[in-house]
């Protein structure tokens, strides 16, 4: 392969994006905030979005990262912006990367045991919850698949999956697609998760071994299409400190090293 894991992710990611749609990414996801610039140099040039990450997003520059400098959006932003834009259906799409996620596309992003006595508390759901119901779709990723992170049963539901009771009331679709490092998912029409496919170099078995429930894998599913030259050449442009690494725990050291080299240089 010539192309790295955060690559694939980014350009996976961007491709979910629709021309015109308005999409939404929080503080803790540069990855997604790559992808959205991605998409907007590419295949979607007329999408907009609202982002909580404080970075200028073309190029990212790490000194505003580090300063956390005024978000870059279309026009002004605030928080009441932003929540007025949700509560009007105005978001289109939302990358949202969770702690746990299980069969059914429930999220978990609070704590990994009982809520009074936790193991891990996480920051929690910083409004995902209410979000998750009137956005159109969600995107879900995240950077190492395991199973204590795809797990059969969420230890506390901070965001519902998708299934016919959002149809019933009208609650968007809730999530419509999985990305991790092996492999996309989908969603079924009751709600549970199905393979899409599968990245080049991982095997199906490596996939089911990796996953805490239990998933088919129909013998036609596709190899996931890898990014192309130029997706890689926009995201080198895009993302030139590699910042999105920071999203991959054995990544972290090397963008922190560039972090300090930024602080630690004469203005």
């Amino acid at each position: 392969m010539n192309y790295t894991r955060d690559e694939l992710m980014v350009a996976l990611l961007a491709r979910e994006i629709r021309d015109g749609e308005l999409v939404f990414q929080g503080a803790a996801s540069p990855m997604a905030l790559v992808a959205i610039e991605l998409a907007r140099r590419t295949h979607a040039r007329n999408a907009s979005y609202l982002s909580l990450l404080g970075a200028n997003p073309d190029p990212i520059n790490m000194d505003d990262i580090i300063n956390f400098r005024p978000v870059k959006v279309t026009g002004y932003f605030n928080l009441f912006d932003l929540w007025d834009f949700i509560q009007k259906g105005y978001i289109d799409l939302e990358f949202i990367r969770p702690a746990q996620i299980d069969q059914y596309g429930n999220i978990n992003n609070t704590v990994v045991g009982t809520y009074e006595k936790p193991s891990v508390r996480f920051p929690g759901g910083i409004a995902i919850c209410d979000a998750s119901l009137l956005i159109g779709r969600i995107v879900l990723y995240v950077t190492k698949h395991a199973k204590r992170t795809f797990v059969e049963k969420v230890d506390f539901v901070t965001a519902r999956g998708g299934g016919e009771w959002r149809r019933q009331y009208e609650y968007g679709i809730g999530p419509a697609r999985v990305i991790t490092p092996l492999a996309v998912f989908g969603f079924e029409k009751d709600g549970r998760i199905k393979v899409d496919s599968i990245h080049e170099g991982v095997s199906g078995d490596e996939l089911i071994q990796n996953t805490g429930f239990a998933i088919e894998i129909p013998e036609e599913t596709p190899t996931t299409k890898p990014p192309t030259e130029e997706e890689m050449r926009h995201i080198s442009e895009i993302d030139p400190y590699g910042f999105r690494q920071i999203e991959f725990p054995e990544l972290r050291p090397k963008v922190m090293a560039k972090m300090a080299e930024v602080m630690l240089a004469p203005k």
